[in-house]
C-alpha cells in the first residue's frame, strides 16, 4: 500500500502534504487524502510506517495486476515495504490524515532496546508493541488520568505521534519533575530517556511510538 508523493496530487488537490519533520533516521510527511483519490502509477524507494489519525480503506493495484485492500481504524499504525509501481485508491467518507514516516536507515544492524528497563516489560498495562522488525519497534501507549508509568528508559531515538491530548508530569532518573503538555495530532521527536511519568490530565491519553533500531 502506498500514497503517491506530494509533488504529483498537489495540482489535483486530492492530497494535501506538510513535511512534518525531518532527521538522520526518517523524513515524515503529515498528509490528508481525499476520500475518492486515485494515483497515477508511482513506487517506494524506502520502507515506512504509516500511522494513521482517521478510519479508512485502501485498494493498491500493482503493475502484473494484483491487488491489496486494507482498513484501518483511527490511531492504527502499519508497517509498509518499499514497493515497485503500482496505483491506489483511497476510499473513506471524510478527508484521511495520516503520517508517513519513510525510514532513511537500513536494517541489518539493529540496536537493542532497554532491557530490564523496557517500559513494555515493566508496565505491560499501558505499553504494548503493535509490531516490529530490524528497523523499527512501534508501540501503543494508553495512560489513563491519575495514573503513572513506572521508572523505565528508552534506549533508542523516538517518534512519537499524540493520538489525543496529552498533560504528563516527567519525572528524571534524578528526581526532576517537569509538566509537558501536547495537542492532539502533534508529533515529537526524542533521544534516549530514563524517567517515570505521571497522567496529570482529566482524561487519558494515547501515543504512538516508533523506536528507530538501525544504526
Amino acid at each position: 500500500m502506498g500514497f503517491l508523493p506530494a509533488t504529483a496530487l498537489l495540482a489535483a488537490g486530492l492530497l494535501q502534504p506538510q513535511p512534518a519533520l525531518e532527521n538522520e533516521w526518517a523524513r515524515v510527511m503529515r498528509v490528508t487524502a481525499t476520500g475518492g483519490l486515485k494515483t497515477p502509477p508511482h513506487d517506494h524507494k524506502m520502507n515506512r510506517v504509516m500511522i494513521y489519525l482517521d478510519p479508512g480503506r485502501q485498494i493498491t493495484r500493482a503493475e502484473n495486476g494484483e491487488s491489496q485492500d486494507v482498513s484501518w481504524k483511527a490511531g492504527d499504525a502499519l508497517w509498509s515495504p518499499a514497493s515497485g509501481t503500482h496505483t491506489a485508491e483511497v476510499i473513506a467518507d471524510k478527508p484521511v490524515t495520516l503520517f508517513e514516516v519513510e525510514l532513511k536507515k537500513p536494517g541489518g544492524t539493529s540496536r537493542k532496546v532497554s532491557g530490564e528497563l523496557d517500559p513494555v516489560k515493566l508496565d505491560p498495562k499501558h505499553y504494548h508493541v503493535r509490531f516490529e522488525n530490524e528497523q523499527v519497534r512501534v508501540l501503543r501507549v494508553k495512560i489513563g488520568p491519575g495514573e503513572s508509568a513506572p521508572l523505565h528508559q528508552h534506549s533508542l531515538p523516538r517518534l512519537v505521534v499524540y493520538l489525543t491530548p496529552m498533560d504528563i508530569e516527567v519525572t528524571s532518573a534524578e528526581g526532576k519533575t517537569e509538566r509537558v503538555t501536547k495537542a492532539a495530532r502533534e508529533i515529537s521527536f526524542a533521544g534516549p530517556a530514563r524517567h517515570s511519568e505521571k497522567n496529570a490530565g482529566s482524561g487519558a491519553f494515547e501515543v504512538v511510538v516508533v523506536e528507530f533500531k538501525s544504526q
